[in-house]
């Protein structure tokens, strides 16, 4: 039975080859803009039983990504989740390159990930005890996005504009809940928007060093959206808990500038109209803020952390001959002028890195 729907599970059964491996397994669709434009489309899958596949953590739950509507987004997907990596965030997916055959039918090359979840070894926050949400006893993942859902909180930001975020975790929200961390929310919002940029108030609600970190990753990887779609963010439980950007998620709109060709700039300037950089514009006016961005950025310097040509280098020999399927199934996907785009890549990053060393070193 083909996958035509993002709702609705089809059953199957999942082999890898030159494994043993049989198991039952569930699919369906996911993703917006690729899933709607895309003959290559993405999707979810849950396994009978928790598996490590490749070298992903132990789990039922991973994400097939297509890598098929920005020209530069798989070699950008692994870029910057090595980037994650090197600059210590919390938690990065694992990510292994595919080849997909579905139905029989092959597919091409697909980026197999674990799906952001709360669990062990992923986003790890304290679990709500079932049959209970009426005192602060469990963490929460959330989603800033601006696509509608149910499961949607909405901030009146004090910036003017509203920002929209999705529940993840937990996924059905009591009313009690929803008040509590919509209140947060507002807290959070309201002590980044305060006229005195000296002020520490936001540093007691925001992880700065998760911040810090999870900023310099999208801005080296010019990625605009960050900030205003699939920017994650999780909370322990606990009122001297605090809010944790990440992990790092969707690099379609990474390399931003290069309709203009000038990655000599910062991400939230001369941006494209569909992102915003909310709560970011206020954030890089904090002294103490833009002084953490540095400590980080001289640290992964600092270990040549920076230096990623050998990490492409590697990704897309072990790649390469899978390209070459790629191109016979979809003659205009990206993936199938891989190297190409490898070498523009590097070069684009290396002007940025350049760029962010002038400010920032």
């Amino acid at each position: 039975m083909s996958v035509e729907s993002k709702d609705r599970w089809i059953s199957g059964k999942l082999t890898i080859d030159s494994t043993d491996l049989v198991q039952k397994l569930y699919i369906k669709g996911r993703g917006n803009t690729t899933w709607r434009r895309s003959e290559k489309r993405p999707y979810r899958i849950k396994l009978d039983e928790a598996t490590s596949l490749f070298e992903a953590k132990q789990s039922k739950h991973y994400v097939l990504l297509s890598e098929a509507t920005s020209p530069y987004v798989m070699i950008a997907t692994v870029m910057g989740f090595e980037l994650s990596r090197r600059l210590g965030m919390d938690y990065t997916p694992q990510v292994s390159p595919i080849e997909l055959v579905l139905n029989g039918d092959y597919r091409g090359v697909y980026l197999l990930t674990e799906q952001l979840r709360v669990e062990p070894g992923r986003v790890e926050v304290k679990p709500w005890p079932k049959r209970d949400s009426w005192t602060d006893r469990g963490g929460w993942l959330l989603e800033i996005d601006g696509w509608p859902t149910f499961q949607r909180l909405t901030i009146n930001s004090r910036m003017g504009v509203n920002i929209t975020l999705e529940y993840h975790y937990p996924s059905d929200l009591s009313l009690w809940q929803r008040k509590y961390i919509n209140q947060l929310l507002d807290r959070v919002d309201s002590a980044i928007c305060v006229a005195d940029k000296s002020s520490t108030e936001w540093e007691q609600l925001v992880d700065i060093d998760a911040l810090a970190r999870f900023y310099i990753v999208n801005e080296l990887m010019d990625n605009c959206e960050a900030f205003s779609g699939s920017c994650w963010l999780s909370r322990d439980a606990g009122d001297a808990a605090k809010f944790k950007f990440g992990p790092v998620w969707d690099f379609g709109s990474a390399f931003s500038h290069r309709y203009i060709d000038k990655p000599e700039c910062f991400v939230y300037e001369e941006m494209p109209s569909y992102c915003s950089p909310l709560w970011l514009k206020e954030l890089i006016r904090f002294p103490r803020f833009q002084q953490k961005v540095r400590e980080h950025y001289r640290r992964l310097k600092a270990k040549d952390g920076d230096n990623l040509d050998g990490f492409i280098d590697e990704f897309v020999q072990r790649v390469a001959p899978a390209c070459s399927c790629e191109a016979s199934r979809w003659p205009q996907s990206p993936v199938a002028n891989l190297k190409e785009q490898a070498e523009w890549a590097k070069q684009y990053y290396k002007r940025k890195i350049a760029f962010l060393d002038s400010k920032w070193l």
